[in-house]
C-alpha cells in the first residue's frame, strides 16, 4: 500500500494515496518535523519526539519528555544519528538507553 504521512497542527495522518481513505495516526500534538525513511518515521512536536518503525501507522514517544521539538536532522555522514533542537533550548541525540 503507497501511503502519505502528514504531520500537522492536529496531529499525524496517514493517508492511502490509492484510495484518498485517511485515518489518525498519532492525535493531539501539533507536529513540526516529519521525515520518513524505508518505513521508519520520525516526528517532532509540541510534545516531544515521536518514533514509528510501521510505516507511520502507530507512534511511541521517545525519551525526552514533553519538551517542544522544533526541528530534526540526521548527522553529516550518518543518516541513522539524529539530533533534536529543543525548547527549552537543548540539542539532544539519542543512544541506546536515553538521550542526552
Amino acid at each position: 500500500m503507497k501511503t502519505a504521512i502528514l504531520g500537522t497542527a492536529k496531529g499525524i495522518f496517514v493517508v492511502d494515496a490509492v484510495s484518498g481513505a485517511s485515518s489518525v495516526a498519532l492525535e493531539g500534538p501539533s507536529v513540526r518535523h516529519l521525515s520518513r525513511v524505508n518505513g521508519r518515521c520520525v516526528a517532532g512536536s509540541t510534545a516531544g519526539f515521536f518514533r514509528s518503525a510501521d510505516d507511520g501507522r502507530s507512534w511511541q514517544p521517545s525519551g525526552i519528555g514533553d519538551r517542544e521539538v522544533w526541528d530534526v536532522a540526521a548527522a553529516p555522514g550518518d543518516p541513522s544519528t539524529l539530533y533534536a533542537v529543543t525548547e527549552p533550548a537543548g540539542l539532544f541525540r539519542p543512544t541506546r538507553s536515553a538521550w542526552w
